[in-house]
């Protein structure tokens, strides 16, 4: 059958996807068509019009790992390509390069690089220009529900009333997904309960809020740090307190920690899948999770209104009269309620979003198929609940889960968040080398989960090279014209 390749989203994955496909299909390799499909705009997550940002936040990922890095052609050796092709196919990604676009625009490159960092919305134009440069084209289309038949995916959308869908062979899904919530928290909560994605839209908010209100931002890592340097911004009385509650004492620079960060540029080399898996956690945890740029740690820290909060479990109380009402826990096991008149919660976006439109006989058979890669007796989901929520809940979650367990994982993977987390470390443990899900068919590839097996850049923007190289290495043979 002819392959064909479902992109959803038209982030930097899917640009990064489109100008490795128009390189190497003009240098001699044959691949199949893809169809990219996005329900609003060309990164829209980063341009300041769909929330997730302003547009005038700074990038954190250096700008030099572009849409090529770390340009490597080693995998395509096995193909029969001579050295004097690979070399071409490396120059020619280097036309799509931040700095080929900074010199396309007029300004040179080694007056910005290293020097200044990019705004969200320079980026965005950086992925234009790219975009349009390989002929990247987009479907404009909202999926409502996603579906197997006789190894195909069907994206299913409605166009002005009627049913329509796009078919294809693979399917890769990129985005953030969806907002977490905290444990407890109602999904409808109040309008003074914001998350990563609507404070941006909410901005006016901040500026009701009364002289000496206190303002919490749950969270650890960039969004966090962004919303914070936001607020920090419009209170210019700095009459305002904003706690950062987190479960680390301060955000860390991400230069602080280069050692750690050669395994985002080329986890390959440096043999990421031979650490422990303890170590592959704790060097995402502190290099890519909790970390802010330079520039924002500085502001944040300088600011007389802004402390941090460290806390090592957050949950939702309720609400008492206007104000909200959090449970912290700190060391020691001490236990605080503490009332806010305004709580953004950033603590990180949910990558199983797609499950909420995936159709439940795929849902069912991607749940067994990954669930099989990793702790198939649920003792960690059991030990996660037995540690918050005591025994009792623990018995009867292992009740349920050994009475029909498919069955009970599908039904609660989006409101259950131990079951959840759980479900996530069984995908991520299935990633295979091109990051699609281990013996599920059609190929599913779910870069924002292949961070664990994989390497650390692919679920962000460190390797974007390296990520089109993985999936279209797939599907790329040597043209019979070469």
């Amino acid at each position: 059958m002819q392959h064909k390749i479902l992109i959803l989203g038209a982030g930097p994955k899917a640009v990064a996807l489109a100008t490795k496909h128009r390189v190497l299909g003009q240098k001699g390799l044959s691949l199949p068509p893809y169809t990219v499909i996005e329900r609003a705009t060309l990164a829209a997550h980063w341009d300041g019009q769909h929330g997730f940002t302003d547009g005038d936040q700074e990038l954190v990922t250096p700008p030099e790992q572009d849409l090529g890095f770390p340009y490597t052609t080693d995998w395509l050796a096995p193909l029969g390509l001579k050295a004097a092709q690979l070399k071409e196919i490396n120059e020619s990604m280097l036309s799509y390069s931040w700095s080929a676009f900074l010199s396309e625009q007029g300004q040179r490159a080694d007056e910005l690089l290293g020097l200044v960092r990019p705004t969200h919305r320079l980026f965005v134009d950086y992925l234009s220009w790219a975009a349009k440069k390989a002929e990247m084209q987009i479907s404009t289309a909202d999926a409502v529900q996603i579906d197997t038949s006789n190894s195909t995916w069907n994206l299913h959308y409605s166009d002005l009333g009627q049913a329509k869908q796009f078919s294809g062979t693979a399917l890769v899904i990129t985005g953030n997904g969806t907002p977490r919530y905290l444990r407890g928290q109602p999904l409808d909560a109040n309008d003074r309960t914001l998350d990563g994605l609507t404070f941006w839209k909410n901005l006016d908010k901040i500026d009701q809020l009364p002289a000496g209100a206190r303002i919490a931002v749950v969270g650890t890592g960039e969004t966090a740090a962004a919303i914070a340097s936001a607020i920090v911004d419009r209170d210019s009385t700095g009459g305002r307190q904003i706690d950062l509650i987190s479960e680390q004492p301060s955000y860390l620079p991400r230069s602080f920690l280069v050692d750690d960060l050669k395994y985002f540029a080329d986890p390959d080399f440096y043999s990421w899948r031979g650490l422990p898996v303890s170590w592959r956690r704790g060097i995402i945890r502190r290099a890519d999770r909790g970390v802010v740029s330079p520039a924002t740690k500085q502001k944040l820290e300088n600011s007389s209104n802004v402390r941090y909060f460290l806390s090592t479990e957050i949950s939702w109380v309720g609400t008492s009269g206007s104000d909200i009402v959090l449970a912290t826990e700190g060391r020691f096991d001490r236990k605080e309620e503490i009332r806010y008149a305004m709580v953004i919660v950033a603590v990180g976006f949910d990558p199983l979003w797609f499950m909420k439109i995936l159709d439940s006989e795929s849902r069912q058979r991607l749940i067994q198929s990954a669930r099989e890669q990793f702790d198939p007796s649920c003792e960690l989901l059991l030990k996660a609940v037995e540690r918050r929520q005591g025994l009792d809940t623990c018995r009867e979650l292992e009740t349920n889960l050994a009475a029909n367990r498919d069955e009970f994982l599908r039904d609660n993977l989006q409101n259950n968040r131990d079951i959840n987390q759980w479900f996530v470390r069984c995908l991520e443990a299935s990633i295979q080398l091109d990051l699609s899900v281990k013996d599920f068919e059609p190929k599913l590839h779910l870069p924002m989960l292949s961070g664990l097996e994989q390497g650390p850049g692919f679920p962000n923007l460190n390797c974007l090279g390296l990520l089109s190289n993985r999936i279209w290495k797939s599907y790329a043979s040597l043209s019979t014209e070469s």
